[in-house]
């Protein structure tokens, strides 16, 4: 699976989500939302 993007502008909306590595290191935020709008390009995996 490959997605590929290019940003515009950043704009002012809202990070969706901070993301972490294996390692629970932080990556910075992800994606933008605004309102009950939500846009990203990661997959979340959900501890079972």
């Amino acid at each position: 699976e490959f997605h590929y993007a290019q940003m515009t502008a950043a704009g002012n909306d809202e990070p969706l989500a901070d993301l972490a590595d294996g390692q629970g290191n932080p990556l910075g935020a992800s994606g933008y939302r605004r309102g009950h709008v939500s846009g990203t390009f990661f997959h979340a995996i959900a501890k079972s």
